[in-house]
């Protein structure tokens, strides 16, 4: 049985068909490779044309032609062009050596450009008298990515530069506070406050000048109320408004008093002068009126002076010695003949008559008005007293 196995795989075998040969490679034709060359090369003479993304483009010229280089390498070995295919590949490799070393000389220098501008910017910025310390800090955090060493040395730049400066802005603010520039002071605290991570201005020393600051704001709110109440009386004056003059010139007086100790004695100083050359222009004024009210007196007879007295020293507000003295004189014209009591009485009841005719006063406010100038009258006359 074995036997006639093996004689049928004999016969199976003789008459199987022989094995087919291995085709060879067909051979890479000079115009396949130049064709592929060339393409290389158009594609960076491409790169090179562009304006913008040129490097990106570059990069892909670069990786297509080592792909087209390894390509043909891998081909040419065993084919009958493969010194041709080899020296063209050589040309295309020393391309492309060169194009990466140009590649790398542009990243050079844009990164030395690049670098420059940020030096030239943070030396700007460091050399002002208030620098922006986040302005620096950024320009050093570009650095890192750049040149790490010169990053170092901003760094240090930045550092020193506070230092220094925190002695200088100190020294700014107590001399800022000493001249009175309230603006310079506060201007330069909301400086150390913005940049305090920065400037090593001591907590006490900062307080101090804080302290300082609203000081100087109080002085300079009370000067004001005090320079405008100080106005209001020269205007009252101005009206010949005395009697309210008076008042606000003593409110200012008391007010001085107060706070004398919060002012600077140049300021308390010049207050007192200038109060005290508003009371004499007051007291030239008052004197002035009486003197044309004794005038009147002489001229034209007591009744005119009278009411001269009524209508204008006393609606002008006149001191009430200073009315108390054209009493005096009035009544020592008028004579005992005719008593003073009650010639104002009689003046006074002709002029309410007189409004009562024209519907002007009710017979209450009448009552109130010759009471109130009688009662002047009284006040006077104990002054003379």
């Amino acid at each position: 049985m074995s036997e006639v196995l093996f004689a049928g795989a004999a016969v199976a075998l003789f008459h199987s068909p022989p094995p087919r040969a291995q085709t060879p490679p067909s051979p890479l034709s000079k115009t396949y490779v130049d064709t592929l060359i060339q393409r290389a090369f158009y594609n960076f003479n491409e790169a090179v044309s562009l304006t913008n993304g040129q490097e990106a483009r570059l990069m892909e010229a670069i990786s297509g032609a080592k792909a087209v280089c390894g390509n043909l390498k891998r081909k040419a070995k065993g084919d009958p062009n493969e010194r041709y295919i080899l020296w063209k590949v050589g040309e295309l490799e020393n391309h492309i050596i060169l194009e990466e070393r140009d590649l790398v000389l542009k990243r050079m220098r844009r990164g030395a450009q690049k670098k420059n501008n940020i030096i030239n910017a943070f030396n700007a910025e460091l050399a002002r008298g208030r620098p922006d310390f986040s302005k620096l800090e950024g320009y050093h955090t570009r650095m890192v990515t750049i040149d790490r060493n010169k990053a170092a040395e901003l760094r240090y730049s930045i550092q020193q530069r506070g230092r220094n400066l925190s002695t200088t802005i100190t020294n700014a603010m107590e001399n800022a506070v000493i001249r009175g520039d309230m603006a310079s002071m506060r201007s330069d605290m909301a400086y150390v406050t913005t940049n305090d991570r920065h400037l090593s201005v001591p907590l006490e020393k900062y307080r101090r000048l804080e302290r300082k600051l609203k000081a100087r704001a109080n002085r300079e709110r009370l000067k004001a109320e005090l320079d405008e109440r100080l106005a209001r009386a020269s205007l009252l004056t101005d009206d010949d408004r005395f009697a309210e003059a008076w008042t606000v010139i003593q409110q200012l007086q008391e007010k001085i008093a107060r706070a004398r100790t919060q002012l600077e004695p140049r300021t308390a100083y010049r207050f007192d002068v200038e109060i005290g050359n508003l009371a004499e222009r007051i007291n030239t004024k008052e004197d002035s009126l009486m003197e044309v009210n004794l005038r009147v007196l002489r001229e034209e007879g007591p009744d005119q002076a009278i009411d001269y007295l009524d209508k204008v020293l006393r609606e002008c507000g006149v001191s009430l010695l200073k009315v108390a003295r054209v009493d005096s004189a009035i009544i020592a014209v008028a004579g005992p003949q005719r008593g003073i009591h009650d010639d104002a009485i009689e003046r006074e009841l002709g002029e309410l008559t007189r409004h009562s005719q024209t519907g002007d006063f009710t017979l209450e406010s009448a009552r109130q008005l010759a009471a109130r100038k009688i009662q002047q009258r009284a006040d006077s006359l104990r002054a003379i007293a």
